[in-house]
């Protein structure tokens, strides 16, 4: 797409050689501005499980989307919309009260400044289903420890997506 460039680097696991600030740990990162997504695609090269790479094209894609949807650095609303703010606080500390549930929200609370939290915490959803999308009842305990999290997404997110994204 014009839009933007998914890039794979079958070389590395991590792409903090792209953003230093970024942990060892990422896998992926999006540069929002120019439209680049970088994915760290050594674990496919291994032939290991592509579980953890989709996931982490799927977290990357929807930092993207959210960026084009809300135009608020990846936050789930508009910068003018202080009561979705308000709805989306209380996720994220429910989330923040359960996150050891699950490393994947975890990592949003300890790897993340506070700032962050919002555009963090709702690209886990996609990364959770694309993660876990072979492990059926993992996927549904994270649906019960994180409800208010994956309702938030399919009933508001999904719906502002399919509105703004043809």
């Amino acid at each position: 797409s014009r839009k933007f460039q998914v890039i794979f680097d079958f070389n590395r696991e991590s792409v903090q050689y792209l953003d230093p600030t970024e942990a060892a740990t990422s896998k992926g990162v999006a540069y929002l501005s120019s439209g680049r997504i970088y994915i760290g695609a050594k674990l496919l090269q291994d032939g290991q499980s592509p579980y953890e790479t989709l996931s982490t094209m799927a977290h990357e894609l929807c930092h993207f989307a959210m960026n084009l949807i809300y135009e608020n650095r990846g936050k789930p609303y508009r910068k003018d919309d202080s009561e979705t703010e308000k709805k989306f606080q209380k996720i994220i500390e429910h989330c923040r009260g359960t996150k050891d549930k699950e490393e994947i929200v975890r990592w949003v609370f300890d790897c993340y400044d506070e700032e962050a939290w919002p555009a963090e915490l709702i690209v886990r959803v996609p990364h959770i289903l694309a993660r876990y999308e072979y492990s059926e009842n993992w996927l549904k305990e994270c649906r019960k420890n994180f409800e208010p999290l994956f309702e938030f997404y399919e009933k508001i997110v999904m719906k502002d997506m399919q509105r703004k994204l043809p």
